[in-house]
């Protein structure tokens, strides 16, 4: 279970690394206020992962859900009898 836990982590750090990156003109300045406002909250499958440089095939993909609310995790795997619960942190200062 911990191996789901990690592919939804990577994939939540791929969508937060889409959000991170700094505005690179005048115009674009607006968009660090909208990224401060993004929460992780909410229900997220995974959209591609590696296991050992392996890509994780698609029907296993699909069967993957990572529920999150404030700093609570919840990754299910469809099939298996449990999930696994957890908490996490994010560290503001650093980048990907």
């Amino acid at each position: 279970m911990r191996f789901c836990f990690l592919v939804a982590l990577l994939c939540l750090g791929a969508v937060h690394a889409a959000f991170a990156d700094p505005p690179q003109n005048e115009s674009d300045a607006g968009a660090v206020s909208d990224e401060s406002k993004f929460t992780f909250d909410g229900i997220w499958k995974p959209k591609g992962a590696m296991l050992s440089g392996v890509l994780i095939p698609p029907p296993a993909l699909k069967a993957i859900t990572l529920k999150i609310n404030k700093n609570k995790y919840e990754v299910a795997v469809e099939g298996e009898d449990h999930s696994d619960i957890g908490m996490f942190t994010l560290d503001p200062t650093t980048t990907p």
